[in-house]
């Protein structure tokens, strides 16, 4: 029995990934009630998918990388969901991490008009909500090179997986 099918969670888990990066597109970004605290975070849900993903602020500020600051106007922009390995509170667990991608649509204002390059945006003291928060720009770097970046970082986070389990096999697949 798949544990995952016993207690299946409300949310994309690293195991629903089954080991491979997943091509989505924003379907909405919303703020929900999550966790024992009850703490509001936001929440990607994706076109064709019922799960949606808590966004941690890395993930987050990912997205906003590519596609401007603003959670409303990423509807519509192409995500690379992919599993990872990260340290959480002392120990190695398996995350999903998000990239844009390269082939996404270009970000919009609320009035239609492009955004600025992050370059051409003046950094702003973050506010009480995501929604509000302006990032510092980041240097640019070309699609090419982000993508063979995080393609590195998965492949490295799956070596390391394999050797951990003494296997070389994806999480038993599952619906998400």
């Amino acid at each position: 029995m798949d544990v995952n099918q016993i207690y299946p969670s409300k949310y994309l888990a690293a195991a629903d990934l089954k080991g491979k990066e997943v091509p989505v597109v924003i379907n909405r970004v919303v703020m929900e009630q999550v966790g024992q605290n009850n703490e509001s975070k936001p929440i990607a849900y994706f076109e064709g998918h019922e799960k949606g993903l808590v966004l941690n602020k890395t993930n987050s500020m990912n997205i906003a990388t590519g596609y401007g600051p603003e959670t409303n106007n990423w509807s519509g922009c192409g995500v690379i969901l992919f599993p990872a390995w990260v340290d959480y509170a002392g120990k190695s667990v398996e995350a999903i991490r998000v990239r844009p991608s390269p082939s996404a649509k270009a970000p919009t204002q609320q009035s239609g008009a492009p955004t600025p390059s992050p370059s051409t945006q003046q950094p702003s003291a973050p506010t009480s909500t995501l929604t509000e928060m302006t990032f510092r720009a980041r240097p640019p770097v070309c699609g090419s090179c982000a993508v063979e970046a995080s393609k590195t970082t998965f492949l490295r986070s799956r070596a390391i997986r394999s050797a951990g389990r003494g296997e070389n096999s994806s999480p038993a697949p599952g619906r998400w």
